[in-house]
Formats: structure tokens, sequence, C-alpha cells
């Protein structure tokens, strides 16, 4: 894909809820290397249920984020590895740190070990 003028930079213009736009991205995504090239998500969309699985690339620690559209924690997840699995596999259950459902709409898991992070973006119908 192709942004302004031919360079492979594309400009998103943010809507925070409230009328006002921004260039500024809310929920911090980055293109860093993923973690070992292998961060699933499934299905996508979902309802009640998203299956979060990842190639460890033998770390002990881990932490899923999951963001809504306006950037905010919806959930905060520490994951360990102690016994240095190759993968690992988490159930969200659409619900946030409250433990209330969260409506329908965007949201993007993003999981950082080791400093590198990966983002992927799922649907909730």
């Amino acid at each position: 894909m192709k942004g302004c003028n031919g360079s492979n930079i594309l400009t998103i213009l943010w809507n925070d809820g409230n009328g006002y736009f921004s260039f500024e991205n809310p929920v911090n995504i980055l293109d860093n290397q993923l973690i070992n090239d292998k961060f699933n998500v499934f299905p996508n969309p979902f309802t009640n249920q998203l299956e979060i699985q990842l190639a460890t690339d033998r770390s002990l620690h881990f932490q899923i984020i999951i963001n809504n559209l306006l950037g905010q924690n919806i959930q905060v997840i520490n994951l360990s590895n102690p016994d240095k699995a190759e993968e690992i596999s988490f159930e969200w259950d659409g619900r946030d740190i409250s433990g209330k459902s969260c409506p329908a709409g965007i949201y993007f898991i993003t999981v950082i070990s080791n400093s590198r992070k990966c983002t992927k973006k799922v649907v909730k119908m």
C-alpha cells in the first residue's frame, strides 16, 4: 500500500469519539518484529471467546494488552512460562478488567515479550 506521494507511509486521521480529530496514534501500534513470527487470534470476528496463541521463543514472561479504538486498556493479562513451552494459548472471554462484557466493536490485541511487541486487530460481534 502506498501513502501520499508514493511513499510507504500511510497517515491515519483518528477520531477521539468527541468530534475531534488527530494524527496522533491513540493505540500506539508499532511495526516491531513479530514474536517469533507466530501470534494468532481466532476466531476473528468473535462473539464471546477469542483464542490467543503465540509461539514463545522460550521467553518466561508475556503481557497481553487489549485496547479499544480509543486506546483505553480494556484488559491486561500477564502470563508466565516457567516451563519455557514453545507455544502458549489463552482465551479472552470478551470482558473488561471489571468483569463487564465489552460491547461489539474493534479491539487491538498486543503481545509484549522481551521488549518486542506485536499488535493484531480483532472484531467483536
